[in-house]
């Protein structure tokens, strides 16, 4: 009995035993496996958290002088905390850490109540990270798991051991995410109220420190009502922590929110020069410099001549897309009533607003699109709309006398809203592009690639490769001049067959299909000659044509065959423009970029393209970087022959093949077709050179009957220019260099015009213009009796 009862006294005291073992190790076993984990994620993280890397990784900018935003966001310089106000300071510690200044990283109280609060509503409806901890989550991975918890504990223990609480603070409000695309307090006060930080008034300051929860929720631009919901908030925490008096705080919840309008110019109103930027940008940074370096990019473009340029391109190519007809409907709507609900989806002011024909009669036509139940089509909206015939020419256009004839119903088509009402349009066949650039130091002033950045991002003016037709004439003709000829050289207006040095005869023609017999070399660029130029170049030789395109700027691969002359090879359009903004320059070739300079987060300079003729410039500015230019542009031909083709291509303006510009444009320029696919102008006036093209990116569809680079592109520069012109250009006011000096030249001969005797006054190069004197009027009649007499 004793034995049973010992043994079963002891079997009670087993399990006390175990529980007092295990009360006593228990702990130091925890401890030591926990020390031990920690330890192994204490390798794990960074001894000293970099707090430069978080300042440093934020977005970079592209933007114009004038500071409008083409492509990223404003890469603005990292505030510090003593520029900001009490006030502003106070309202970011009272919506996310009030008690930032007395704890070590962490707050217990806080992780307490957010945790009660979360197991009381059944959802995380609270949070207790403290900025310190904000900040080493930036520092951890992405994951959800405890591990990850563990080491933002780590980190921001080690931040706050090394890091002084002004210092983190400053880095966060330099780096937090605030919505928009804005990183940092700088570039979100820039974003919202368009003013510095340091200038932000405490309800605007609450503003963004509600926002930072959730910025796409709380965005005062989205819903601005919900952003006041959790300004107001924080207004009345502010209160409660005694950071701003209780009739300050009602005062304030009083305001509406208060943001502007975007002063920043989106990608999307501005596509083409935003790509072009991006590109440029390739030789400088890779994808993850651009992404985190805090680079500001300021560009060439004015936002104001960008848009001149769109509209003239989109208007150009429409017209001549009108003229060759109407194409006819998009498609036939088979379910009327669907189709109906998704018209009613479009903005009614889009460039092409889609419509179901309903009813036709003669003179009008009843359509329904966007929201509207009915729209009316008149006759006199769709006048141009005749169906297309490829043979007709321009000047002879068709009209549309009847509606019917061309529309019925369930038609799908699309329309315009314009000041007269509702308009016929048709999304146009052709494409165009256009660049324009600062004649004196190759900055762009604009550029468009294409009819839409929607369709086709593909940037014409700057990639584009097309056959530039005559516009590569004017190279031709310098190597001429360059070689001894003058503007009154006699050229052959013959026919002739010319082998291309691929086992092939060809036989050039004129656009007119035209021979003149002889001309002088002027008038042959000026009437932009086919058969003459050809002549020349074979005279001069292929290779010293293509060699003299090289020295000017020309970039693409040239053909070295006698078609190469009239534009055979394909060009940029961007380098047209440096070539005739070469000649301008005196023969100095130019470099054309859009980036104006790059600066880094500190606004240290790292790329300077400024050139010391930028306009707007101060004189002082102007003397310091001309003292700072390394070395003069490489010439492409001598000043002389520069200021001799630059008269040349005056004379396209007013006596040649751009004659049709108005009279009171001092402007010189040049136009150029090919092929029945590529239509081109280059103009200029000394300050400004900009070239146009449109054409049909696969040669599919040819310009129309009688359809040139005068009526085609040149509309595009016409414009483009007519906002712009400068009414006397410095160009034309300039003295001739030393060796040039200028007579009057007969142009039937090319010999010098006698006193009295009608000719044109030309440029030469000294001692090589004509001695001899022409023939007067009444000897010249006398010879053409004779010759009539003895013919006959």
């Amino acid at each position: 009995m004793d034995r049973f009862s010992k043994r079963t006294g002891g079997l009670w005291l087993m399990p006390l035993r175990l529980l007092v073992v295990l009360a006593i190790w228990l702990p130091v076993l925890l401890a030591a496996g926990g020390g031990y984990y920690l330890a192994q994620l204490a390798d794990e993280v960074p001894q000293t958290p970099d707090l430069e890397r978080l300042v440093s990784s934020s977005p970079s900018a592209v933007e114009t002088r004038t500071g409008w935003r083409l492509a990223g966001r404003r890469a603005s310089r990292p505030i510090e905390l003593y520029d900001l106000s009490p006030v502003t300071i106070s309202a970011f510690l009272a919506a996310e850490d009030a008690e930032f200044f007395e704890h070590d990283a962490y707050n217990a109280k806080a992780i307490v109540r957010a945790f009660l609060a979360n197991m009381r509503e059944g959802d995380t409806v609270q949070g207790a990270s403290t900025i310190t901890q904000q900040l080493a989550k930036r520092f951890a991975s992405r994951e959800k798991t405890l591990r990850r918890k563990v080491k933002e504990l780590l980190i921001a223990r080690r931040l706050e051991a090394t890091y002084s609480k002004t210092q983190l603070l400053e880095t966060y409000l330099n780096t937090v995410y605030f919505g928009e695309g804005a990183f940092g307090i700088s570039q979100a006060s820039w974003t919202y109220f368009g003013k510095s930080a340091s200038e932000l008034e405490v309800a605007e300051a609450a503003v963004l420190a509600g926002l930072l929860p959730a910025p796409s929720r709380y965005n005062p631009v989205a819903d601005p009502e919900r952003a006041k919901s959790e300004r107001d908030a924080v207004l009345r925490r502010m209160a409660e922590l005694e950071l701003l008096s209780e009739e300050r705080a009602r005062s304030e919840v009083a305001r509406p929110v208060e943001v502007v309008s975007q002063r920043d110019v989106q990608p999307e109103r501005m596509p083409y020069a935003a790509s072009s930027a991006l590109r440029a940008l390739e030789r400088h940074f890779d994808d993850k410099a651009w992404a985190e370096g805090g680079y500001t990019v300021v560009m060439s473009h004015s936002p104001v001549r960008q848009a001149r340029a769109r509209r003239s391109v989109r208007a150009s190519v429409e017209a001549l897309d009108r003229r060759q007809g109407w194409r006819g409907p998009l498609g036939r709507a088979l379910d009327a009533e669907a189709v109906d609900s998704r018209l009613e989806q479009q903005p009614t002011n889009a460039a092409y607003v889609l419509a179901r024909v309903v009813a036709v009669e003669r003179e009008r036509a009843m359509l329904r699109a966007t929201g509207e139940k009915r729209i009316s089509l008149a006759l006199g909206q769709a006048k141009w709309a005749a169906p297309a015939e490829r043979d007709r020419h321009y000047k002879r256009p068709a009209e549309l006398e009847d509606l019917r004839d061309i529309l019925q119903p369930n038609d799908l088509v699309t329309v315009r809203r314009g000041e007269d009402g509702w308009a016929l349009v048709q999304p146009p066949s052709y494409e165009g592009a256009f660049v324009a650039i600062d004649s004196r130091t190759g900055g762009v002033w604009a550029s468009v690639g294409g009819f839409d950045a929607d369709q086709s991002i593909f940037h014409r003016a700057e990639q584009g490769c097309r056959q530039p037709g005559s516009v590569f004439k004017p190279i031709v003709y310098s190597e001429a001049i360059s070689q001894g000829l003058t503007a009154a050289t006699m050229l052959a207006d013959l026919p002739k067959k010319f082998a291309t040095g691929r086992g092939t005869i060809w036989q050039p023609k004129n656009a007119d299909r035209d021979f003149k017999g002889y001309v002088i070399l002027a008038d042959a660029l000026a009437w932009s000659r086919n058969i003459p130029t050809v002549h020349l170049m074979e005279y001069l030789g292929r290779m010293s044509v293509v060699a003299r395109a090289r020295k000017l700027g020309v970039r693409s691969e040239l053909d070295t065959t006698s078609s190469v002359a009239l534009g055979a090879s394909c060009v940029r359009p961007v380098e047209m423009a440096s070539v005739y903004a070469a000649f301008q320059r005196g023969g100095r070739i130019v470099d054309v970029s859009p980036v104006a300079h790059i600066r880094d987060r500190a606004g240290d300079v790292l790329v300077d393209r400024e050139h010391f003729a930028t306009p707007d410039w101060s004189t002082a500015a102007r003397l310091d970087r001309l003292a700072s230019v390394d070395k003069p542009a490489s010439s492409g031909v001598s000043s002389e022959v520069a200021f001799i083709i630059t008269r040349l291509l005056r004379r396209v303006v007013t006596a040649g093949t751009a004659h049709e510009l108005p009279d009171e444009w001092q402007v010189a320029g040049k136009t150029g077709t090919t092929n029945e696919f590529d239509a081109w102008f280059v103009g200029f006036d000394g300050e400004l050179t900009a070239a146009s093209w449109i054409g049909s990116d696969k040669n599919e569809r040819a310009l129309g009957n009688g359809e040139h680079g005068a009526t085609v592109a040149m509309p595009v520069f016409e414009g483009f220019y007519g906002d712009y012109v400068v009414e006397a250009p410095a160009l034309w006011q300039l003295e001739p260099p030393e060796r040039v000096v200028q007579h009057r030249i007969d142009a039937r001969t090319g010999l010098r015009s006698r006193p009295g005797e009608p000719g044109v006054e030309l440029p030469f190069i000294q001692g090589s213009a004509p001695t001899e004197l022409a023939p007067t009027r009444g000897t010249r009649q006398a010879e053409q009796i004779d010759s009539l007499i003895h013919e006959f």
